[in-house]
């Protein structure tokens, strides 16, 4: 929270002569929302802190913006402020400044927290509840140059950390569980440099970025007998310490053209065009306990480790053939590439003798769509097609044990939309599509499958809108419904 304040003030202090309004010709517009919120509890505190720990009565800002506009300075001429739950409990805050220039630069700053509370309250003395209390931060940075009239380039840094204190359950050894502190530490970072720009009636957006992050997975504990009271196994101490680290060059690449008067052409490439990512994971574990038997046990300096290579490829590319005025064509095309290959060595009980880890693992899914879609009148469209989709797994693991070779083709669906607003306040959309997989990946996955959503919007004074939506889901698995 104090990060999110402290941006807030930044902003503030940074324009208080246009706050004012003492700068002539500055404009000046804003929304402060205070809102208070009064927690009272009938009935178990422990299942409303597992339900909605940390939120409690207090003050707080909903939806809060401060903006200036024609700002007479030769560095910026407008600027804004977005501020949203601070104060109060509140387990999402968010904060934003953006300042620029007309046809130089746009600046954004940006901050937001969100916290996740996981706490099962104990209903059998100790030997039930996890705890996972953690914070997600994230602070933003792009910036937008106006090189010319139709070039951009941007640059971009994106930082997010999630950390806090967490138990969970641990299967050690004899079949026994145990509760173990298991705190949060991850950290990524991204770091981007792009074009948005325009040539002829083109419009092409790049963007490459670097992403690194580490993960940090400890847990210990001293003494434990257990989850089982008829498991006698218990441990004296035990420490697990793994590091992850991983990083990866990331492409992204938009274009939108025209192929003449009644064709269009959008097509995205987004993956590891520059460099396959890289993983590399590092566990260390010590432990001393005894067995179901009573026999002592030790684990010293025990070790595992393993380096990942993996690619990944995604691309889409819609065409649009306009037939006449009210009637279009339309051709999809998403495929979706992964290829995975690891190498490590594995001893975790320290006993001197470590084995190999060798693993592979390569999935493709691709999907063809053709849509016919009609406009009969200005409040109402439609549109009917049908997909195909292939898919692919091909993995090699755990000397054969989890070798995989699955293929399904041809996998048939057909897909049905509208858009009706049948009065400038009132809105309907709806969504259906039925599927057939002609072989699914496992016993229980569907073949298939029935899918539909519907969502009404209703306009009300002002900028208010009230939205209605209904969905459902049914699939047919080899096994039952």
């Amino acid at each position: 929270m104090r990060n999110a304040w402290r941006l807030a003030a930044l902003a503030l202090l940074a324009f208080p002569g246009s706050a004012s309004g003492q700068e002539e010709g500055v404009q000046f517009d804003g929304q402060v929302e205070v809102m208070y919120r009064g927690v009272g509890v009938n009935g178990s505190i422990d299942k409303y802190n597992y339900d909605f720990a940390g939120l409690d009565s207090g003050t707080r800002l909903g939806t809060t913006f401060l903006e200036w506009r024609n700002v007479s300075s030769k560095f910026l001429d407008f600027a804004r402020v977005d501020l949203q739950g601070l104060g109060g409990g509140e387990p999402f805050e968010f904060a934003r400044i953006k300042v620029g220039r007309k046809d130089r630069y746009e600046l954004r700053l940006s901050y937001s927290s969100q916290r996740y509370v996981y706490d099962l309250f104990d209903v059998t003395g100790d030997l039930d509840g996890n705890a996972w209390n953690t914070d997600n931060r994230r602070t933003g940075l792009n910036l937008t140059l106006n090189v010319t009239p139709k070039v951009d380039v941007l640059v971009q840094y994106h930082d997010q950390q999630r950390s806090g204190p967490g138990r969970e359950l641990r299967r050690v050894r004899d079949g026994e569980f145990f509760l173990v502190d298991r705190p949060v530490d991850f950290r990524q970072k991204r770091y981007g440099v792009g074009v948005d720009a325009t040539v002829g009636p083109t419009r092409i957006y790049f963007l490459q970025e670097y992403r690194s992050y580490v993960d940090q997975q400890d847990f210990s504990t001293g003494f434990n007998t257990g989850l089982d009271t008829t498991n006698t196994t218990t441990i004296d101490s035990l420490s697990w310490d793994q590091n992850d680290r991983s990083r990866a060059n990331l492409s992204t690449l938009n274009v939108i053209t025209p192929l003449g008067k009644r064709v269009s052409l959008s097509a995205s490439f987004y993956g590891t065009f520059l460099g396959d990512e890289e993983v590399a994971s590092r566990v260390t574990q010590n432990g001393s306990g005894a067995d179901s038997a009573g026999q002592p046990w030790t684990w010293d300096d025990g070790f595992s480790s393993a380096d990942i290579m993996q690619k990944t490829l995604l691309g889409e590319v819609d065409l649009s053939i306009s037939v006449v005025r009210s009637f279009a064509i339309k051709l999809q095309f998403r495929s979706l590439s992964q290829d995975a290959s690891s190498e490590g060595a594995k001893d975790l009980t320290g006993s001197g003798s470590s084995s190999s880890l060798a693993s592979t693992y390569d999935y493709s899914l691709h999907t063809g769509t053709i849509l016919l879609e009609g406009q009969p009148t200005g409040r109402f469209k439609v549109s009917a097609g049908y997909r195909i989709t292939d898919r692919q797994l091909q993995r090699s693991a755990s000397s054969g044990q989890r070798d995989e070779d699955y293929e399904s083709n041809g996998d048939q669906s057909g897909v049905l939309s509208f858009s009706w607003r049948p009065l400038g306040w009132m809105h309907f959309h709806g969504q259906y599509e039925k599927g057939k997989i002609e072989r699914p990946f496992t016993t229980v996955s569907p073949y298939e499958v029935d899918y539909g959503r519907l969502r009404a919007t209703f306009n009300m004074a002002g900028d208010s809108h009230l939205s209605l939506s209904y969905g459902s889901l049914r699939e047919l698995v080899l096994n039952g419904e």
